[in-house]
This record gives structure tokens, C-alpha cells and sequence, in this order.
């Protein structure tokens, strides 16, 4: 039986872009959209009046994305950065994951894989790059579990722009690079 989950995408071209770029060379696997799981998973179907009431709870809230993080997870390992924000809580709700149990702690993976090397690469360089992202532009989608496209009719684009961001000193402009290099001698190739 497929699941149900509600996801946060951020749509912020450039942060998305920076995000899915990092993730793609941590992983080594192409990223659709950048998100947080914030609902699920349930047997029933989350309606547009779900998401609409939602919605409206954080739709004036920024995300504060920053902190790098990790843990293990089935013998997975996660590296990712947390998420921040006002009202987020409000509409949290992750029956496999409680918060009196696992606490409160949204979080994009940027990392999510077997090799505990790798993973270790990956949250020094992010550490190391105090990364502090605020984003402004997001949306909440319903998602199943076993749907074909995840995203369907993304218009986010794919290129691994965010000069913005690299201008006003946010990021440097060689962190792709350096992300790179990073994995390539942690990887050993």
C-alpha cells in the first residue's frame, strides 16, 4: 500500500540549485527538488485543503537553512542542514518519527548513503563551509509513496547557478569545486 507524506519544496531557484548541486556530488545521483518531509506518512490521502490550511500556518515565515548535522540511521548515513522556522512546528507531524521521542528537527538531507567515509567528508566540508541560507520562496506538495515523477512539472532549473547567493557572500563562488575535491580525495578516484 503507497504512503502519503507532505513535503516542503524549496522553491528558491538559486538555494535549491546550490543544494541539489552538493547533493549530487556528496551522492554522485542527479537531485530533483530540494524538501523536507513535514507530514507522513499516512494511509489516506492529503487533500488541497490539507495543504491549503497548512500553508497558511507558514506561508509568511521565512526558513532559516543552516547547522550541519548527522546520524545513522538502518546502516544509512545522513548528513544534512537544518531547517528553521517560525511555524514549521505547528504543522509537523511524522507518526514514524514523534517528537516527544526524536525531537524537533527539520532538516534537508544532503547526504543519505552506506559509506561512513563519504559521510564524514561530507559534514567536515559543510561545517567547514557555515553555510546560512535564508529562503523565502517555498511550497508544501503532496506526495505518495511509489509515485512515478516526484515532481512533476519542476521548473526549477537544473544548471548550478546561484550567483546571487555568491554575490552577496553567502556562498564562494568555488564551493562546487571544492565540494568536489573534497569527494574525490575522500573517495580515493
Amino acid at each position: 500500500m503507497s504512503a502519503s507524506f507532505l513535503f516542503l519544496e524549496i522553491t528558491d531557484v538559486e538555494i535549491a540549485n546550490l543544494l541539489s548541486s552538493l547533493r549530487e556530488t556528496f551522492t554522485g545521483k542527479k537531485s530533483n527538488n530540494i524538501h523536507l518531509t513535514v507530514r507522513g506518512p499516512y494511509k489516506k490521502t492529503i487533500t488541497s485543503d490539507d495543504v491549503n490550511k497548512w500553508y497558511k500556518k507558514i506561508s509568511d515565515n521565512d526558513l532559516l537553512i543552516h547547522k550541519v548535522g548527522k546520524f545513522s540511521n538502518d546502516g544509512f548515513h545522513v548528513v544534512y542542514l537544518s531547517v528553521e522556522c517560525e511555524g514549521l512546528k505547528s504543522i509537523w507531524d511524522k507518526p514514524d518519527y514523534p517528537v516527544d521521542k526524536y525531537g524537533f528537527n527539520p532538516h534537508i538531507s544532503i547526504y543519505v548513503g552506506e559509506d561512513k567515509k563519504i559521510s564524514d567528508c561530507c559534514y567536515e566540508f559543510l561545517k567547514n563551509e557555515q553555510i546560512a541560507l535564508l529562503c523565502r520562496s517555498f511550497k508544501l506538495s503532496p506526495y505518495i509513496s511509489k509515485q512515478a515523477d516526484m515532481f512533476p512539472g519542476d521548473t526549477i532549473s537544473k544548471g548550478h547557478h546561484f550567483l546571487e547567493l555568491s554575490n552577496k557572500r553567502l556562498v564562494k563562488a568555488d564551493v562546487l569545486q571544492r565540494a568536489y575535491n573534497v569527494m574525490k580525495a575522500c573517495s580515493g578516484k
